[in-house]
């Protein structure tokens, strides 16, 4: 039975990352809608309510909307739903970012113009619609260069080319992960990057906490590992701050979480690009809460449903995820997760990948195995405490 008085939420997206925003719907009262095209999903046994639909289907969901007139419509930690999320909300009425906004932050060579446009620090770039674009984009950029869709995320499809050899099958694999086929070349930036968690309280901007971040490198730079709060020095991260607000004003954030991705070069800080959601990785489902003492996860509901809500300002404990990078094979057995998980500091030990799970190496984030995160008195220590625990786990691979 229903509650006619309880507000309720569309969330689209059912895996583990959208666990927490479904956990955080329940924790405040809101009744959730939960849709995947996973009928297994993780998260629809703990939804109110679960239909499975993709999170793309535009059409399927603002039916679902209006059967259900839900009181908002949300995600996290994924870019592509966004236009979705923004698309249901104004044909309904509900809070959310604009249509206009939802495709700035959710198509690269849209979102690369917004920063040109607003004296944005970006990368040089070109649109790339096919190889003999890649070779005049190569001439004009220099090598070496990142080729990447303009529509997907999670490291999917992004590639380093650093000689004219390499080109013909960097564009081909960026292209094999664009949905629309289109790919974008951009300057290769060379610096230390980070990535900050905003949110915009519907009067400013709040800068809630920046990740120092650890990726794979050249040739496809997945994520490994993050850890906050950043230990950089205060001013850089004041010139950071700064370049990622006027970004979220660029591309129109005007509400609600912003989740950008820096690079620090010689040159100051350097957009790379911004999302009009929170962070995945654990960034923000965990390691926010411990870093910062802030519930971002909560705010993104309650903002949702037109809630009322406060940035509150952060003060928690150093702390650090690392991920397992997956090896070559099939995944038949897993060992130590009990020791690991009781090691001093260890908060989680999660694996996400079933045993039978066939890899091809760590090529994007979807290909890590799973996780730890831990806290410490400082970020190295919560770091060292996240190695330690990874060394007690041992897989099996055939």
């Amino acid at each position: 039975m229903t509650n006619d008085n309880q507000p309720s939420v569309i969330i689209l997206g059912a895996s583990f990352l959208q666990v927490p925003l479904i956990e955080a719907a329940r924790r405040l009262g809101v009744r959730s809608i939960v849709v995947d095209m996973d009928p297994d999903a993780v998260g629809r046994d703990i939804a109110d309510e679960f239909h499975c639909i993709s999170t793309l289907d535009t059409d399927a969901i603002m039916d679902l909307a209006r059967r259900v007139k839900p009181s908002g419509i949300t995600t996290t930690a994924t870019d592509a739903p966004m236009k979705v999320v923004a698309a249901v909300a104004a044909e309904l009425g509900l809070p959310a970012i604009t249509p206009e906004a939802a495709l700035a932050c959710t198509d690269k060579f849209v979102m690369a113009k917004a920063f040109e446009a607003a004296g944005v620090p970006h990368p040089e770039y070109r649109l790339v619609n096919s190889f003999a674009d890649a070779e005049a984009a190569a001439a004009s950029i220099g090598f070496p260069l990142i080729l990447k869709p303009t529509d997907s995320s999670g490291s999917r499809g992004v590639v380093i080319v650093e000689d004219p050899s390499e080109l013909q099958d960097a564009y081909e694999y960026a292209q094999l992960y664009s949905r629309g086929g289109q790919v974008i070349a951009e300057e290769f930036l060379v610096g230390t990057e980070i990535s900050l968690e905003m949110f915009h309280d519907r009067e400013r901007m709040h800068v809630v906490v920046v990740t120092d971040k650890y990726t794979s490198g050249a040739p496809h730079f997945v994520e490994l590992g993050h850890s906050q709060p950043s230990e950089l020095p205060e001013d850089i991260l004041d010139a950071a701050r700064a370049v990622a607000i006027a970004a979220s004003e660029a591309v129109g954030i005007h509400r609600g979480p912003g989740h950008a991705e820096l690079m620090l070069t010689r040159r100051g800080p350097v957009m790379i690009e911004i999302g009009a959601r929170l962070g995945g990785d654990c960034v923000t489902s965990h390691l926010a809460p411990l870093s910062t003492g802030v519930d971002l996860v909560g705010l993104v509901i309650k903002n949702a449903v037109d809630m009322p809500f406060e940035v509150p300002t952060p003060e928690g404990t150093p702390c650090a995820v690392r991920f397992m990078e997956a090896p070559e094979g099939k995944l038949s057995a897993v060992h130590g997760i009990p020791d690991a998980q009781a090691m001093p500091g260890v908060v989680l030990v999660d694996l996400v990948k079933p045993l039978g799970h066939v890899g091809a190496g760590t090529l994007s984030s979807a290909d890590r195995l799973g996780h730890v995160i831990a806290y410490g008195a400082t970020q190295e220590e919560a770091r060292t405490r996240c190695t330690e625990a990874l060394n007690h786990i041992a897989m099996e691979v055939a």
